[in-house]
């Protein structure tokens, strides 16, 4: 996914299937770019799991989680 705002068409399906309370899978989320965004759309009731093996992109995993 390019860029969340320029609507390319994978964020449009994402946005379209997300929904508050859903649980999400992030696989690969990498500095967690997209994760921020489903995090956004799942809302405090739903849940976001993440999987990144990368250790250098961790930390801001970590800060998107502490929002």
């Amino acid at each position: 996914m390019r860029d969340w705002r320029n609507g390319d068409p994978a964020v449009r399906v994402v946005e379209a299937l997300v929904r508050k309370g859903d649980v999400v899978v992030d696989v690969g989320a990498n500095w967690g770019y997209v994760a921020a965004n489903l995090a956004r759309l799942v809302g405090p009731a739903g849940h976001l799991h993440v999987i990144e093996p990368g250790p250098r992109n961790w930390a801001s995993l970590e800060a998107i989680r502490a929002r």
